[in-house]
């Protein structure tokens, strides 16, 4: 089960999402610019505050689509 521990929109206009696995005890950050374009990319738990803040530290920079 994913549980959602936060969530924003980003000054791009992405959602920005802070996820838990309830199972794995996993955490993660997803980007979703509305458009069907969703990256993702896990997260060290002691860094899950600095990931939601700046999420490309943690997402694949080569995964950004030109607007």
């Amino acid at each position: 089960m994913t549980r959602e521990l936060a969530s924003r929109i980003n000054r791009h206009g992405e959602r920005v999402r802070l996820v838990w696995d309830a199972n794995s005890g996993a955490v993660a950050i997803e980007l979703s610019d509305g458009g069907g374009v969703e990256r993702h990319a896990p997260v060290p738990s002691e860094r899950a505050l600095a990931a939601f803040r700046d999420p490309y530290l943690y997402v694949d920079p080569t995964c950004l689509v030109a607007a």
